[in-house]
């Protein structure tokens, strides 16, 4: 039988998408290492990305639940025309605020066009867990 599950989802204003799911399986998984990891366009030193994992971590964190953002992107053209339409409502609101804060305007500046964080960098803290829970084995 297996001893860890890993649950890959995509971070979105705040929470993690599918998370709910997560949440309602965990009672049935107690003997069991938990890893949860979520991709984001936000870079990873974003206040937001810090406060929302902090949230996550304090949420779980009784469950013994590990959890991990690695950054992504926005890519428009490949976008599906909902979400294409929300984040063009986001940003028209986010260009007409009058006095933005600097957390605001970089924002602005980053997802007015596609662009993607990527790097293979933001998995290593998810192998090393990994890793540790093969040792431990």
């Amino acid at each position: 039988m297996y001893q860890t599950i890993i649950f890959g989802s995509w971070a979105f204003a705040g929470s993690i998408r599918k998370i709910g799911w997560f949440k309602k399986n965990i009672n049935e998984w107690k003997n069991k290492k938990l890893i949860i990891f979520c991709v984001g366009a936000s870079p990873i030193d974003s206040p937001e990305v810090k406060q929302a994992l902090n949230n996550f971590r304090s949420d779980l964190e009784h469950k013994n639940v590990k959890v991990f953002y690695c950054p992504g992107g926005i890519n428009y053209e490949r976008m599906p025309g909902a979400s294409k339409l929300m984040m063009k409502i986001f940003l028209n609101g986010l260009k007409s605020k009058k006095e933005k804060t600097q957390t605001e305007t970089e924002m602005l500046k980053m997802i007015s066009s596609s662009y993607d964080l990527s790097n293979q960098r933001y998995i290593k803290p998810i192998l090393e867990e990994l890793e540790s829970v093969i040792l431990s084995v």
